[in-house]
């Protein structure tokens, strides 16, 4: 893992505490295929938790509307 992973890492976690959710919708994506490559799951399993509360976060109909949308990006 090198540094630039944990940075974008450390960017998602810091503009999800700051309550920052549209930066991390935008950056997330990016982590989690990086940390997959690498075969790092707990960092890419933490970023996808944080990617799904955000859009939950942004949109309050999220988890109402469609599972199989909810299932597809659980996987």
């Amino acid at each position: 893992m090198n540094k630039s992973e944990l940075e974008i890492r450390g960017l998602v976690d810091l503009a999800y505490v700051m309550q920052d959710y549209e930066t991390v919708r935008d950056n997330v994506d990016i982590a989690i295929t990086d940390f997959k490559k690498i075969q790092a799951h707990k960092h890419s399993i933490h970023c996808q938790e944080m990617q799904l509360f955000s859009r939950m976060a942004m949109d309050r109909n999220y988890l109402l509307r469609d599972f199989k949308e909810f299932q597809s990006n659980a996987d």
